[in-house]
């Protein structure tokens, strides 16, 4: 908690002109990957919906669960129905805060620690993660992350049924492409 006040009060002091921007996307990339031992797939959807604002810090995403595609319908249909029960609990999402300011004027990569709650089956737990954001030329920004998400935690039942293999620790990962909104 000491180091979270720290880097906040450190962006804070050095934040920038341009940090009163508002960046945002309609259609990120959000993928799930599932490792077991006797089979692997992957979840996707290229509707990961939010913003990120430079001067405030913050930033909200979130995606409809019923865009995720795994390649099979009959498995896209049991995920939703019988496990993520998207009918009661249609979105997952991410509301947060970041600790470090953004350079817009570098066209480096950028680590950015973010501390937010991530909410998704009706369940909201914080998260604590290392994002990068890459500013481009043409006044875009760019932003990745990375993490792993435990079923139980989130009260989703891990199928059981022989057909099914699926890990109970999934591989999320978020790609976006954001552009200037205000």
């Amino acid at each position: 908690m000491r180091r979270q006040i720290f880097l906040l009060l450190l962006a804070s002091a050095i934040a920038m002109p341009a940090s009163a921007q508002v960046f945002g996307t309609e259609k990120g990339y959000a993928e799930f990957e599932s490792k077991a031992s006797i089979e692997s797939f992957k979840g996707i959807s290229r509707n990961l919906t939010g913003q990120l604002s430079l001067a405030d810090s913050t930033l909200d995403f979130y995606l409809d669960l019923n865009t995720l595609e795994t390649g099979i319908t009959l498995r896209d249909r049991q995920m939703r129905e019988n496990f993520l029960e998207t009918a009661t609990y249609p979105f997952a999402e991410f509301l947060g805060k970041f600790y470090n300011a953004v350079d817009l004027t570098s066209l480096e990569p950028q680590k950015v620690f973010v501390l937010g709650n991530f909410t998704i089956h009706g369940v909201t737990k914080e998260l604590e993660l290392v994002a990068t954001l890459t500013p481009t030329r043409d006044g875009r920004l760019t932003a990745s992350a990375q993490w792993n998400l435990t079923l139980s935690d989130y009260k989703i039942e891990v199928p059981s049924l022989l057909f099914y293999r699926l890990n109970e620790v999934l591989n999320l990962s978020v790609q976006l492409e954001l552009t200037k909104v205000q």
